[in-house]
């Protein structure tokens, strides 16, 4: 598996399988990638897809071109290499319900996809209990709602990476 992120993280995503990682903040990382992946590389998963991941993943397909996922909305005109196929993957229409959201984010429904992502969270529970999938690592933020606020702020600023931050609320009397 190849994977970016900065330098500071590189050990975790290596301890979580990465076989290759790189510094997204390198000028060079497509190239890199590339160059690594000895011009074959085939498939993308962009979790940001934004302008800069974009060109990145763009650079990084190998001679041939492959596939590219998208797990936000993406601009369709940066793909300017015919050989890379792209696709937005809306996470709702995992159900094989769709998603009844404007264009470019409503899904029609799927019964086949929902049926193949049954079969598939038997298989990901069964990795995670066999210990092959790890969570990522949590920051627990004390405070209840008053912590969220302070949260999002650390986020916006940069100050996290490698985790994620989790505030846990109390459950009422309903």
């Amino acid at each position: 598996m190849v994977t970016t992120c900065s330098p500071r993280n590189f050990e975790l995503v290596r301890s979580y399988g990465a076989d290759l990682v790189f510094d997204y903040h390198s000028t060079t990382c497509a190239k890199d990638i590339r160059a690594a992946t000895k011009n074959t590389l085939r498939y993308i998963l962009d979790p940001f897809s934004d302008v800069r991941s974009v060109a990145i993943c763009q650079e990084a397909f190998g001679r041939t071109g492959g596939r590219y996922c998208g797990l936000e909305q993406y601009q369709k005109q940066l793909f300017t290499r015919k050989a890379v196929k792209h696709e937005l993957v809306m996470g709702g229409a995992i159900s094989g319900k769709g998603v009844e959201l404007p264009d470019p984010y409503g899904v029609l429904p799927n019964p086949e996809i929902g049926l193949w992502a049954r079969n598939w969270y038997r298989v990901v529970q069964r990795l995670i209990e066999e210990g092959e999938i790890k969570p990522t690592p949590v920051e627990i933020l004390s405070g209840g709602l008053d912590a969220v606020i302070p949260g999002l702020d650390r986020l916006r600023n940069g100050n996290v990476s490698g985790k994620k931050l989790v505030v846990p609320l109390p459950l009422g009397d309903s």
